[in-house]
């Protein structure tokens, strides 16, 4: 399981499934530098490659040890097993928005380590289409027109014609 307090560390910034990728590429960058002959190369790519929400964490964690690189893929392994919402929405969403929903389905404890997926398709309209462990949700608009059509067009039709 991921390290309970590397994970609480991060938990607060990793909300979506791009922060997860984010993350997984600072693993990668700082576990190649850790042990790099190049003075000052760990410090310098804290420095300048890192991202700003991430940086003061990071520099904590290497103030405690050195991490092997077994632990390094540990750390990676976990952040990949990490249960993924899919949100299709038909608008594109603020970051802030992003947050509340993130902070909203973290409240059940049973999804409190979900990441979520926001995905955009104007095609929905409006409304939203869900995938929680591979049951889809469908609360569009698209998907309800579609029904109402679909349950009136001989109506539809007779108007039409008139």
């Amino acid at each position: 399981m991921l390290e309970k307090n590397m994970y609480s560390e991060f938990q607060d910034i990793l909300l979506t499934v791009q922060d997860r990728n984010e993350l997984l590429d600072e693993i990668s960058l700082l576990s190649a530098v850790q042990f790099s002959t190049e003075k000052n190369r760990l410090q310098a790519t804290l420095e300048n490659d890192i991202r700003l929400v991430s940086k003061g964490i990071w520099k904590s964690f290497f103030e405690d040890s050195t991490h092997s690189q077994i632990e390094w893929q540990s750390w990676k392994d976990e952040l990949q097993k990490l249960p993924v919402i899919q949100i299709q929405v038909g608008v594109e969403l603020s970051k802030k928005f992003i947050t509340q929903i993130a902070h909203f389905i973290r409240q059940n404890p049973e999804r409190a380590n979900a990441l979520i997926d926001i995905q955009y398709m104007p095609k929905l309209i409006g409304g939203t289409q869900i995938i929680i462990e591979g049951k889809f949700y469908d609360y569009s608009l698209s998907s309800r027109l579609k029904t109402y059509f679909s349950d009136h067009s001989q109506e539809i039709m007779a108007l039409l014609i008139k």
